[in-house]
């Protein structure tokens, strides 16, 4: 009987163990089958992260490429690749080994707007592939010529006198004097003064009047960010884009360039109400510039020495400005 019964727990035992050998397997499987589905989907998202990535990086690598061209951008327009497409040209820089498959296409912009191109970017990690598509601008213009006023310094505006239609913008503290009139937007990279004195413009009385003076929280902007100068020490790029000139009584005084590449010859300009100076589209003065008095027309004077506001610039017919400058 004895040996009955420990044959009996024996056997218990065993299916007991057997059992639990069964759900620990089935359970190790799971785990494991967790794991392995965890593991592929995290490499899936991080090859299609990492190839959406390398697509940015390459389409961005195309914009420098396309700005590094200093006369002909039309000249980099093509595919340039790595991987199986071989009728492509190569790729001006190297790439990490891990990507399959990766290119770049620049092409002219699809609507047909100067200046302006399309870059495609592709590419290919872990069988995952991502593309990126940007449309750019082929030396596009200053943000400081969005600007009625810009300094690349500390700004100031003392005087009653002064008006500005339009928005104010400099890269230091801009300071006011004698509560001018400032109809438009103040961006200060660094504080609004009054005299050399930090204030606060959004409280208290600001030390301007005008659109800006009637409503300083919203016109007024203090710690904007910088904005990048232009570069002007080489104006071969500007000279190859006017077209324009500045006359006076039916006399042209610039006509496109004006100057000498040596010395840089300067000009004076001045216009009278009876007979204001007009501008049409761009030109370049190569040497230092004066200019006061009346002006009429539209477009840019890029000065390649020193200009001087020798007076009061005011426009012989301006625009109306009644209504806030948008």
């Amino acid at each position: 009987m004895n040996n009955k019964c420990k044959f009996r727990d024996k056997g218990s035992a065993l299916v007991m163990v057997m059992t639990f050998v069964f759900i620990l397997t089935i359970g190790v499987m799971g785990l494991t089958s967790l794991c392995r589905y965890h593991q592929q989907k995290e490499t899936f998202r991080t090859n299609r992260m990492d190839a959406f990535y390398t697509a940015e990086n390459v389409m961005l690598e195309g914009a420098q490429y396309l700005a590094d061209q200093n006369i002909n951008p039309s000249l980099v327009i093509g595919k340039y690749s790595k991987g199986d497409d071989t009728n492509s040209l190569n790729m001006p820089y190297t790439l990490d080994s891990k990507v399959q498959y990766c290119s770049m296409r620049i092409e002219a912009d699809p609507m047909g707007v100067q200046d302006n191109y399309q870059i495609t970017a592709t590419a290919t990690i872990g069988g995952e592939t991502r593309n990126v598509r940007s449309l750019v601008r082929w030396r596009p213009p200053s943000l400081v010529f969005d600007y009625e006023y810009f300094l690349n310094n500390w700004g100031w505006w003392w005087g009653s006198g002064i008006t500005g239609y339009g928005d104010q913008r400099t890269n230091w503290d801009f300071d006011f004097k004698d509560n001018p009139n400032v109809n438009g937007h103040i961006f200060a990279y660094g504080e609004v003064q009054s005299n050399h004195v930090t204030v606060n413009p959004f409280s208290g009385t600001p030390p301007f009047h005008g659109t800006a003076g009637m409503d300083p929280v919203t016109y007024c902007h203090v710690g904007a960010p910088l904005v990048n100068m232009p570069n002007l020490k080489d104006l071969t790029y500007y000279e190859s884009k006017v077209t324009g000139t500045i006359s006076k009584a039916g006399v042209i005084l610039v006509d496109k360039i004006y100057g000498d590449d040596e010395p840089k010859q300067g000009i004076y300009l001045e216009g009278v109400s009876a007979s204001p100076l007009v501008i049409s589209g761009s030109v370049v003065i190569r040497g230092d510039t004066i200019i006061k008095g009346y002006i009429t027309g539209q477009g840019v004077i890029y000065v390649g020495g020193n200009l001087y506001v020798a007076g009061d610039i005011k426009y012989a017919n301006g625009p109306n400005y009644s209504p806030p400058p948008e």
